[in-house]
């Protein structure tokens, strides 16, 4: 069964530094991806995340009714996933979609941030009620290094527009990354803190092009494919994979499916909290058509002889590496000379 670490319990990452013969030279691997709770702690705070922790446990176990529910778990709060299907996740190039990190959080807070301005007329305190959703939301996925990243990043940003004080988003990421190396300066060598970054950086960039409440059909379609051919050079680095359907299956999940599958999960889990139950069921039913879809999806691109490269050749890996950094690089120069700056 499942095993519950008190909230407010240390964790301590433990691992080993590793030096390589090639890029990245420096690597460190850690056996989990957490870290501790806020370290201050006083009845009242101590009070409300057992309580938010007891809401996810309360809202998985409602979850073990359904067929799909481990899916919905999987999408909203990050829960384990059997290793065929994370195989094919990986192998597919998706497998960042079932795991929570600043993808999941940024699309939370943009549905939270958004339901709030429209619920409430004041937009400061809409935007900063939808800063403390964002950290409730972090606490309930247990602050896992991505979750928290993303939290400190989208809380930045949420921040300066209540403030309504206008910057350049990029100053706003730097002073982001800024916090979180002063924070953990370890996680600069992680894999996940250059996946993270890159593809905020690329996010923004898009944004930036297209122009604040404009096209937004066009932003997203433009951030996602950015944003994937961006973090395919690492994930050759990385992971020695080259998935041929990462692209056009991101495209398809990214912009619908998955802020559709994250949108009615958030509205399952207050209906949920709030005791309505029969609302909360509903609209877990009407994520089944979407779920039911992309399964269909991977099965069927899973029957495809050669859906991904595996690249056992490190020389190779770096080459490609290099060559499609270089590619992209040219491209995001060319960019950024077009974007607007606030």
């Amino acid at each position: 069964g499942k095993e519950y670490l008190k909230i407010g319990s240390w964790i301590f990452s433990e691992g080993e530094l590793s030096i390589t013969s090639y890029y990245p030279f420096l690597s460190f691997r850690s056996e989990f991806d957490r870290t501790s709770v806020i370290p201050f702690f006083n009845s009242i705070t101590t009070c409300l995340l057992n309580r938010i922790g007891d809401l996810r446990k309360s809202f998985e176990e409602y979850l073990d009714q359904f067929e799909f529910g481990d899916v919905v778990s999987n999408v909203f709060f990050g829960g384990s996933i059997p290793e065929d299907r994370k195989d094919l996740l990986v192998k597919t190039g998706i497998y960042h979609f079932f795991v929570v990190s600043g993808l999941h959080v940024g699309i939370f807070s943009s549905f939270i941030s958004s339901l709030l301005l429209f619920l409430i007329r004041n937009r400061k305190i809409a935007l900063s009620f939808s800063i403390l959703s964002v950290f409730i939301y972090g606490a309930m996925i247990g602050f896992s290094i991505p979750s928290l990243r993303a939290c400190v990043v989208v809380s930045l940003f949420l921040f300066f527009d209540t403030l309504e004080y206008k910057q350049d988003p990029f100053n706003v990421l730097g002073l982001a990354g800024f916090i979180l190396f002063l924070m953990d300066p370890i996680s600069v060598l992680s894999w996940s803190f250059h996946l993270s970054f890159v593809s905020a950086g690329t996010y923004t960039l898009s944004s930036s092009l297209v122009g604040r409440g404009k096209d937004p059909i066009l932003k997203i379609l433009l951030s996602t494919s950015l944003a994937t051919s961006m973090i395919l050079p690492l994930t050759i680095l990385y992971f020695g994979l080259l998935p041929l359907f990462s692209i056009p299956l991101s495209l398809l999940l990214s912009p619908v499916v998955f802020p559709y599958l994250i949108s009615l999960s958030s509205l399952s889990f207050m209906m949920f909290s709030l005791k309505l139950r029969f609302l909360s069921t509903i609209f877990l039913y009407a994520m089944e058509p979407a779920l039911d879809f992309l399964d269909l999806v991977l099965k069927g691109i899973s029957k495809i002889p050669f859906y991904f490269l595996k690249l056992e050749n490190p020389h190779l890996r770096v080459l490609l590496f290099f060559s499609i950094s270089c590619a992209m690089a040219i491209i995001i120069l060319v960019l950024i000379g077009k974007r607007k700056i606030p």
